[in-house]
């Protein structure tokens, strides 16, 4: 609705005078209701039956009855009739506390003027229900002695249909204004077509969205004489009021469900009459069921027939039913073709508003346009074009709130605007229009025009509102395809993801294959840095091994990466080199570098780097147990070639493969036919046997070492001549030991503990060499190890050095020892975890007679189930047994 026609409207003057209010109730219930709401009116006579309540209406001036639900002789039904029968006039409220919605359906239905439910006694209750008497009061009042107001503004609609210029304007006045200024809340205009066969929509105007489905029903529905409420008044030639068209059935109105669904009850229709002929037919409607009102009837009825007259008057220049034809709407005709085809072929957002600023600025009677656009990132209506002298930069933002212009988008209505209401902060000196309309374009903005001329016409109005919507669609429609174009780019990228996704996926698939099936250090190598060289984006790998004598990488293999590049740069291991690789290895933590070309003059790898167009790089350790086996690169021609998924991803192969590398290692220690022995000596060891036995004075002889599933080790070991007991108090204090068991208390006891972290027992088998024995005593920690008679073990020493910087080479034997065997056919056989479970059980006592532990005792050890050790221990025994057969034991019969 017109904010200015509001605070226009004649204001309404609000009765100052005492009020009375008759109270009728039970005398049960008289006492209380009359001590509450007494403090609250001014003056409160009270009866408790409907016979004395008469008496009193009679007697004195009353303003309202107040009734409750019962009273001694009657109800409050017996009551209202009786009152309507002699003071039809005087308000009547239901006020209790029993009443349901049934009741107060009823009782509006019956003419109740105000129906109050009482949920309390408290003052707070007393005050809401006093002030909601005086609002109907009040109400009812106004609307029973308006006449004056109402003359006041028959006189005034009058006077603007007789100021109009045009039909156009005139309509304004009979729809726009009749609603603004009146309690109609919808009216709408039917012209007979050129044939006048049929009744069309012409015009509607509505004060909110509530009819907004109605209208869209309404603009194709078409009556013939006689059909629906237009089509009567078009055929009697006289006015038609209908209290509820609800209640109607289709024939006798047509758009009976969707006048329900929109909650419209009351309607008028009024002929239009030009020299006796009937050339329009106006029909009003409210959204709640009134009896005929004569005087609310008379306004539209009068003003109707002053519409009539403006178009036998302005009949020479236009007709209602043939739409404009002269030369001004010829032009605004012109004028809507031109802009629509413009704003078909504009591409962005800024040209659709500045074609919609230019195409406006033509109109007659229009100046000084503003388009604003609504940012939806930002939440606020940012100017796009203007027009005339208006400066675009000096407009500002309208942000949410109770501004016209915020209002108008929100809402997606039109808003007209008089002097004294004018958007007008940004506008020249001396430009000011006379009004403003605010036109929503479409849902994606408004367009702001000044009217230079007098009363706005309809047409232009239509205009505006027809180009505005095509603006708001051609913007809508670029929008969804900025909108699907942008989503197309992120399917593509996260397309792209997926592939790069699967191609990983097999790369670590290939990786998995080549740790599990490769022979060898370099066949794992090879087969790594072929698989990474595949991937999208990578254009070389190369794995490295640290040399201890040259404290140097040295290249293992290599896919895509130049020779001259590799023997370019050096590769020593020195704490302070700059290349990727390096600094992986000596920090044993993955270096990226996204961008080579960034800075070219800082390190001189860079410049070599950037020769072979080599532009990113990501350097991860291979390492297991934090033990250092190489250093795994891939590298790219591309910069920010190498995201962090691809970074976590070379983290876990490098991890992998140097799993892969350990076990390698142990394999070759355990299957080596002639393997070699190392025996190594370590002082100043202070791990949790060292000081067991400081603390207990014995020797101690570790037997074996189990990984366990949660990361502790579960080691065996003897005691020799040592006090069982005093090792199993240490063993209980000890904070890193988890659990233990006394496996034997002879004069040399033996024991099973879960170890939580590292000690000697675990970093030893962590190094790469297959440990046979260790024994700890007061003098130093000795440890007897095999590995393979072709492997450089000066590798193996170097590492031992970099944890135990005390260790010393004691003995290095090539040959079997004498009474060696090589190894047993069966270990060939058996698993990695098959041999660390037949270890621990025969450590344990399992095949002792007695057993010194159960089945389920060693499976808790290991942390896995009894059925689960159960069968690995059949299949141990199995293959044993085919071991000495050499054959499968199924085929013995």
């Amino acid at each position: 609705m017109s904010e200015q026609l509001l605070e226009q409207r004649t204001e309404t003057h609000r009765r100052k005078e005492e009020l009375t209010v008759l109270l009728v109730a039970p005398s049960t219930l008289l006492p209380e209701l009359e001590g509450g709401i007494r403090p609250e009116i001014d003056r409160v006579v009270s009866t408790t039956s409907v016979e004395s309540a008469l008496v009193l209406l009679e007697g004195s001036t009353v303003d309202c009855v107040v009734s409750e639900l019962r009273l001694d002789d009657g109800d409050w039904r017996t009551l209202l009739n009786r009152v309507r029968e002699r003071k039809a006039s005087v308000p009547f409220v239901l006020w209790t506390a029993e009443g349901n919605e049934s009741v107060a359906s009823e009782g509006i239905a019956a003419g109740l003027s105000d129906y109050i439910p009482r949920e309390s006694t408290e003052d707070v209750a007393f005050e809401a229900a006093a002030r909601r008497i005086r609002r109907t009061v009040e109400r009812v009042t106004d609307r029973n002695g308006g006449t004056k107001r109402e003359l006041e503004t028959v006189a005034d609609l009058n006077g603007r249909l007789g100021r109009s210029d045009s039909i156009e304007d005139g309509l304004h006045v009979v729809l726009t204004d009749v609603c603004e200024m009146t309690e109609w809340e919808y009216a709408e205009l039917w012209v007979p077509d050129r044939d006048r066969s049929e009744l069309v929509h012409a015009k509607s105007y509505l004060l909110d969205d509530t009819f907004q489905e109605f209208i869209e029903v309404t603009r194709t529905t078409r009556f013939q004489k006689g059909e629906g409420l237009p089509g009567r008044v078009w055929a009697t030639g006289d006015t038609e009021w209908i209290r509820d068209v609800s209640d109607l059935s289709p024939d006798k109105y047509i758009r009976t469900g969707i006048a329900d669904e929109s909650d419209i009850s009351t309607a008028f229709g009024i002929p239009v009459l030009v020299d006796g002929r009937l050339e329009a037919v106006l029909a009003y409607y409210l959204t709640e069921p009134r009896t005929f009102d004569c005087e609310r009837a008379a306004v539209v009825e009068t003003l109707a027939a002053s519409f009539g007259n403006l178009i036998a008057t302005k009949r020479a220049d236009v007709r209602v039913g043939d739409r404009p034809v002269d030369d001004r709407y010829e032009s605004r005709l012109e004028t809507l073709k031109a802009v629509t085809a413009e704003l078909r072929e504009a591409n962005t957002e800024e040209e659709i508003a500045r074609t919609l600023i230019e195409g406006i600025a033509e109109l007659p009677g229009v100046s000084l346009p503003v388009a604003y656009l609504y940012d939806n990132r930002d939440a606020r209506l940012v100017p796009a074009a203007a027009g005339g002298a208006v400066p675009l930069e000096g407009i500002p933002d309208a942000l949410p709130g109770e501004s016209v212009v915020w209002q108008a988008f929100s809402e997606g209505v039109i808003k007209r605007l008089d002097e004294g209401q004018l958007v007008d902060e940004f506008f020249p000196a001396g430009t000011d229009p006379r009004r403003q309309l605010v036109v929503p374009i479409g849902e994606e903005g408004v367009l702001i025009v000044g009217e230079s001329g007098g009363a706005p016409g309809s047409s232009r109005l239509d205009i505006l509102q027809a180009v505005c919507r095509l603006a708001g669609e051609v913007l809508a429609r670029q929008r969804r395809e900025e909108e699907l174009a942008e989503r197309n780019q992120e399917f593509e990228a996260l397309r792209a993801r997926a592939d790069r996704g699967d191609r990983i996926f097999e790369t670590v698939e290939d990786a998995v294959a080549a740790v599990v099936n490769a022979d060898s250090r370099t066949a794992v190598s090879r087969r790594i840095c072929t698989a990474l060289a595949g991937l999208p984006r990578v254009d070389g790998a190369w794995i490295g091994v640290p040399n201890p004598d040259r404290r140097e990488l040295e290249v293992a293999a290599r896919v895509g990466i130049p020779d001259a590049y590799v023997d370019a740069v050096p590769l020593a291991l020195e704490d302070d080199a700059t290349r990727p690789a390096v600094r992986a290895a000596t920090l044993g933590e993955p270096v990226v570098e996204r961008h080579v070309a960034e800075f070219p003059q800082e390190d001189g790898w860079r410049r070599y780097a950037l020769l072979y167009d080599l532009r990113s790089v990501v350097s991860v350790p291979v390492q297991h147990d934090e033990f250092l086996h190489g250093v795994l690169t891939v590298v790219s021609t591309d910069p920010e070639a190498f995201d962090d998924r691809l970074r976590s991803v070379l983290v876990q192969l490098g991890r992998l493969v140097g799993h892969g590398f350990r076990a390698l290692d142990r394999r070759d220690a355990l299957m080596a036919e002639n393997p070699a022995g190392v025996t190594v000596e370590l002082s100043g060891s202070r791990d949790v046997f060292d000081r067991l036995v400081a603390n207990c004075g014995t020797t101690l002889h570790i037997r074996n070492m189990a990984r366990r599933s949660d990361g502790s080790s579960l080691v065996h070991f003897v005691a020799e001549d040592a006090d069982a007991d005093a090792v199993a108090t240490y063993l209980e204090q000890a904070s890193v030991v988890q659990n233990y068991r006394t496996l034997s208390g002879e004069q040399s006891p033996g024991f099973e503990a879960v170890i939580a972290g590292d000690c000697i027992a675990t970093e030893m088998a962590g190094l790469g060499a297959e440990v046979r024995s260790i024994t700890v005593s007061r003098r130093g920690t000795r440890i007897d190890l095999s590995t393979p008679r072709q492997r450089d073990n000066r590798e193996f020493i170097s590492r031992l050095k970099d944890v135990y910087p005390g260790a010393e080479l004691k003995a290095y034997v090539t040959d079997p020892q004498p009474g060696s065997a090589s190894t047993p056919a069966f270990e060939e056989l058996l698993t990695d975890r098959q041999r660390e479970i037949l270890e621990t059980a025969y450590h344990a006592g399992f095949f002792d007679q007695p057993r010194k532990s159960t089945g389920k005792e060693i499976a808790e050890s290991l942390d896995i189930s009894q059925p689960a050790f159960s069968t690995q221990l059949r299949a141990i025994q199995r293959k044993i047994v085919e071991s000495v057969y050499g054959c499968e034991t199924t085929d013995r019969a």
